[in-house]
């Protein structure tokens, strides 16, 4: 992903940046990404070829709804401190075109579908394996049966707000949720706990 990004951000300065002269991208990695935005930081050599010159840039994505009037927002409010003297980095230039955008959605989209991949597999396991032996798997309510007498020392330790409610509510409508077919499940699926290699 980090090389096709390169190639990507290679060509939108040589375009966009027709100041400088010679322009190379180099070192492309990711420092963070969060959901209003993911952050890269970058190496852009440029100059002749007697004088050349390295700078240490950032590249800023926002992706999502509201993108454009994020990154339009904040660029502006960044350059208007720079310009009176404030200590903020000097802002380059904005993208309000979809180049980058769509090569972003494109992977998160990727990564949500092998994201999913992974959750179905893991549900499709032989269960049996994994089962809790103090439990009854023939009764579809044993599990249920069991869930709110689980998670009290739990709220004890760590208060969840609203989450006695839930036990609650789901207690009294244990009738209408009979464990019908056992599963392996994660319990904490999410972009944070997954790791997956390039070959996917």
């Amino acid at each position: 992903m980090l090389i096709e990004m390169q190639a990507q951000l290679q060509s939108y300065i040589e375009a966009n940046l027709t100041d400088l002269v010679d322009t190379s991208v180099s070192d492309l990695a990711s420092i963070s990404a969060g959901r209003e935005s993911d952050v890269y930081s970058f190496v852009l050599e440029h100059g002749k070829s007697d004088s050349r010159n390295n700078l240490d840039l950032i590249l800023r994505i926002y992706p999502g709804d509201n993108a454009y009037e994020k990154s339009a927002r904040e660029f502006g409010g960044m350059r208007l401190l720079h310009e009176v003297g404030y200590p903020v980095p000097l802002v380059k230039t904005l993208s309000m075109r979809s180049q980058m955008a769509e090569s972003e959605q494109a992977t998160r989209e990727d990564y949500m579908a092998k994201l999913s991949s992974l959750a179905s597999r893991l549900h499709s396991l032989d269960w049996h394996s994994h089962a809790d032996s103090a439990l009854d798997y023939n009764d579809p309510y044993s599990l249920i049966d069991q869930t709110p007498k689980m998670y009290p020392d739990y709220l004890e330790c760590f208060p969840i707000s609203g989450f006695q409610e839930i036990l609650e509510w789901l207690d009294s409508r244990r009738d209408l949720v009979p464990y019908k077919k056992p599963a392996v499940v994660h319990m904490d699926l999410h972009s944070g706990n997954i790791l997956i290699q390039p070959d996917g």
